[in-house]
């Protein structure tokens, strides 16, 4: 179910003394909520009718603003992050840049640093998501065949392997939505299905504001 912005029953029996319930409600599956993370649900002021309106958006209607880092944790377990980011540190403090007391030096190696880290962590996640459909659609041609005329003994090893690498993605996904979620039913070892990342998704939205009103006058 889409958490509702507005008010908070959606049927009225229009009496002196009326009769309020929550009658409305709109829900979605997994899949499309996994295609829509940004959908939001708004009442509309009732006029003419017992019921609230109630309006749909699949994408999110609020200005466009800079995306906010995030630190991965599972960075660390990628091969030559620690490497990269400290040599973008020592970059940074050997070059010349403004400064006046150790706090300077430091404010500009961070923020090397971070600029680095936002087109890392970019570069990674496209990576990550062509080698997860590279490493399925592997383990798919494999299962086929195995089905077919069978595998031999270094294939179902490859198969395996593919598998385990498969595993490691799966595992790193599992810690990003945790992360995502702050869910403390989440635990460690569940897997990352679509429900907790639609539990995530609609965390995010319960968060919006996505208007602000002084009496008449939007903000």
């Amino acid at each position: 179910e889409l958490d509702r912005i507005g008010a908070r029953f959606t049927w009225t029996n229009r009496q002196a003394d009326p009769t309020r319930s929550v009658l409305d409600r709109v829900l979605v599956s997994p899949e499309w909520e996994l295609r829509c993370p940004l959908a939001s649900l708004r009442a509309i002021t009732r006029i003419g009718s017992d019921h609230v309106p109630l309006l749909l958006s699949s994408q999110d209607e609020r200005p466009p603003v800079a995306p906010r880092f995030r630190f991965e944790t599972f960075w660390l377990n990628q091969n030559g992050f620690s490497e990269a980011v400290c040599a973008r540190w020592l970059e940074a403090r050997s070059s010349p840049h403004r400064s006046i007391s150790a706090v300077d030096d430091w404010h500009f190696c961070a923020k090397r640093s971070l600029q680095f880290m936002k087109g890392w962590g970019a570069n990674l996640g496209r990576d990550l998501r062509d080698r997860k459909q590279a490493l399925l659609a592997s383990i798919q041609a494999l299962d086929l065949r195995a089905d077919s005329i069978g595998l031999s003994a270094d294939e179902w090893m490859q198969r395996y392997d593919l598998e385990d690498q498969l595993t490691v993605i799966y595992t790193d996904e599992e810690a990003y939505w945790r992360l995502r979620g702050t869910q403390k039913w989440v635990l460690k070892g569940d897997a990352n299905t679509a429900y907790f990342q639609a539990i995530a998704n609609g965390r995010h939205r319960r968060n919006t504001i996505p208007l602000l009103w002084d009496g008449e006058t939007l903000l």
